[in-house]
């Protein structure tokens, strides 16, 4: 009888581990304008990771990367390739950004400034190796009200690039 309670016991670990498991993927699959599905999917997240504040802390963290990235693809600023693109024209109207990008290869990008005012740093704004941005890597960009061009150069692997507009 006791080796059948610690069985039950592994089994239910087990099916809450992949659950935890099975909840971070679908928040990270979020790359699409769909608000009503991650509400919901962050909804059942939150409900599935209980009071484990570990699970918990891990699920609100994919649920804010998940936000960005779906407040990016509603504001039609959110891009994706497996090669260098040229992209843009795009408009970045006053205000702060929260610019990410997503890839396990190597990942390059400017923004070159068409007219108006965009402040990237002098570095541009990225230049990665690889492995650099396997979780992201963000940097801020200031825009007085600019349109820009976003040149990707120096692409190995699949990636995505967002920008959210922070206030």
């Amino acid at each position: 009888m006791r080796k059948l309670g610690l069985f039950a016991v592994i089994v239910m670990a087990l099916l809450v581990s992949i659950g935890v498991i099975a909840q971070d993927s679908s928040l990270e699959s979020f790359n699409e304008c769909d608000l009503a599905g991650l509400s919901s999917a962050i909804t059942e997240s939150i409900a599935s990771a209980g009071d484990d504040e570990e699970t918990l802390d891990t699920v609100l963290g994919e649920a804010a990367s998940a936000i960005s990235r779906v407040r990016a693809a509603c504001a039609g600023l959110s891009f994706e390739g497996n090669n260098a693109k040229l992209i843009g024209q795009i408009t970045l109207d006053e205000g702060h950004y929260r610019v990410r990008v997503t890839t396990p290869g190597f990942f390059s990008a400017s923004l070159d400034v068409l007219d108006g005012g965009c402040n990237a740093g002098f570095m541009g704004l990225f230049n990665l190796f690889q492995g650099q941005a396997t979780d992201g890597a963000e940097v801020l960009v200031t825009s007085q009200g600019c349109e820009a061009l976003v040149n990707t150069q120096n692409v190995t692997d699949a990636w995505t690039l967002s920008f959210e507009k922070l206030d």
